[in-house]
Order: structure tokens, then sequence, then C-alpha cells
């Protein structure tokens, strides 16, 4: 403790009894022990403080990343579904880092035939949507055009 041993520490306990005298000296430690503990606990407060800004700051950092993501995905979900003409689903569950294939178990996709295409699109672009959508969009179709006839 300040580098100070046995010896300093009894040199100062003696000076103290000479200047002080051995009637205060139990008063006198009190009141360094009080002292003493007002300070830490004052330390200790300035410490909490500094701990609870820093985690307010990062959780209005990472609340801050949070709604940046939200907005990115419900741009992303806008644009879905003003491609597929509204007809966006959230999409399964996938593993992260799962492969493409992962959402039909790993079996490949048929090709799908001319018929079903939409017009516009390329039987590739087609096939890059999801399954879900597909028959989404193929159902819609097939009533619409049972509604017409």
């Amino acid at each position: 403790m300040f580098g100070l041993g046995l010896g300093e520490l009894l040199l100062i306990g003696v000076v103290a009894l000479l200047v002080v005298g051995p009637e205060h000296i139990p008063p006198l430690m009190r009141d360094i022990g009080r002292f003493v503990g007002q300070m830490r606990r004052a330390a200790d407060d300035l410490r909490r403080a500094f701990v609870l800004e820093a985690d307010r700051m990062d959780e209005e950092d990472r609340l801050r990343k949070l709604k940046a993501r939200r907005e990115q995905a419900d741009a992303a979900r806008k644009e879905a579904e003003a491609q597929t003409g509204g007809l966006a689903q959230p999409a399964p569950e996938v593993a992260a880092g799962a492969p493409a294939d992962a959402q039909t178990g790993g079996l490949a996709q048929p090709a799908p035939d001319d018929s079903e295409v939409p017009p516009g699109m390329t039987p590739e672009e087609w096939a890059s949507y999801p399954k879900h959508i597909r028959d989404r969009v193929l159902a819609q179709r097939r009533a619409r055009d049972s509604d017409d006839t």
C-alpha cells in the first residue's frame, strides 16, 4: 500500500501518537476510516456511472444498427413484393451458410415448362424464385384463368 513497509507505518504511528496524543487516537482513526469508506463509495459510484453510460451508449449503437437492418429488410421485402406483384412471403428458416438449394431439401428443382413461366421472365429467372412463391403465382393464375372462362 503506497510502497510503505512495516517500519515506515510504525514510524508514522509513533509520530501520530506524539503529535495527537493517546486520548485522541481512537476518534481520529474512526474519522480516517469513515473518510476512506466515503472515498471508496464515491469511487465505486463513479465507476458504476461510467459503466452504465458505456452500456447505454453500446445499447443505443446496437439499436441504431438493428433499426438500419430492419429498414434494409423492409426495403428488400417491398422490392420483392413489387417484383412478384405483392406475393412475397417470408422465406422458410434456412441455417446460416447453408447452400442455396437448402430450401428444397437439397433436391434439384425441376425446370419449369414454358407454360408456367410468366411473360417477361426467362425460365432461369422463374426457377430462381422459391417454390412457395412460384406455387402461389401459378395458383392465382389458374384461379384467374378459370374465372375468365
